[in-house]
C-alpha cells in the first residue's frame, strides 16, 4: 500500500508543486513517518495505514515528528476509511482515496 501511495503522491505533488521534495522520517527505529512533503520552508507529514480504523499507537510517529519539527504545518494519517476526521491539533485522518484525488 505504501508503494502505491508513494507513486501517487509523487505524481500529485510534481504536477501541482514541482519544487516539493518527498522524503521519509525515521529516528533510530523508534519512530517513523512514511512521507514528509517539503514545500519551501514548511512540511506536511503523512503516515499510511492500510486499515479502515486507527489506534492511538498509529499516531506515535506523527506526534514525534510534530514535536521535533516547528516547520510542520499539518500531519495526515491516511487510512482506508470514508471520513475526514480531526484527531488532534494539526493531525487529520484522511481517506487514502481522497488524499490521492
Amino acid at each position: 500500500m505504501e508503494n502505491y501511495v508513494a507513486q501517487n503522491i509523487e505524481g500529485v505533488f510534481s504536477a501541482h508543486y514541482p519544487d516539493a521534495k518527498v522524503t521519509y522520517w525515521n529516528i533510530q527505529g523508534r519512530y517513523e513517518v512514511d512521507f514528509i512533503i517539503e514545500i519551501g520552508s514548511e512540511t506536511i507529514a503523512i503516515e499510511v495505514k492500510n486499515s479502515s480504523r486507527w489506534q492511538e499507537r498509529d499516531l506515535s510517529g506523527i506526534k514525534a515528528y510534530l514535536g521535533s519539527s516547528k516547520r510542520c504545518r499539518a500531519a495526515i494519517l491516511a487510512y482506508n476509511g470514508n471520513d475526514v476526521v480531526k484527531l488532534e491539533n494539526k493531525i487529520l485522518a484522511v481517506p487514502i482515496s481522497m488524499l490521492l484525488s
